[in-house]
């Protein structure tokens, strides 16, 4: 019965993490397709990687919730802090987010 509850209250701590995550995504993905923007490379990065992580944290968030199997949350959490990082960077120290705004705190 312990371990049970140690691996549904973990689910649950997992499935916060992910919504909050989703969240900032979301946060993204409306300001990159919302701003007044010329469409280049680093408008289609902002895109690619809000739109990637809103994906993923969308169908993690559907598999926690119905599939009766774990999910591989390690690897799950690598493939966002990848994501991420590299989009965070590029994001706000290159373009399209330099300045402070929503897409700036969401990244």
């Amino acid at each position: 019965v312990r371990g049970s509850l140690q691996s549904t209250s973990s689910q649950f701590t997992w499935m916060w993490h992910l919504l909050f995550l989703l969240l900032g995504s979301i946060a993204v993905l409306l300001q990159t397709v919302i701003q007044d923007h010329e469409v280049d490379f680093y408008w289609v990065w902002a895109l690619l990687v809000s739109g990637a992580s809103t994906f993923i944290c969308t169908a993690t968030l559907v598999l926690l919730c119905i599939a009766s199997e774990k999910v591989r949350m390690t690897i799950v959490s690598l493939l966002l802090v990848v994501i991420w990082v590299g989009g965070t960077g590029i994001m706000t120290m290159i373009k399209p987010y330099r300045e402070t705004g929503n897409g700036y705190f969401g990244a």
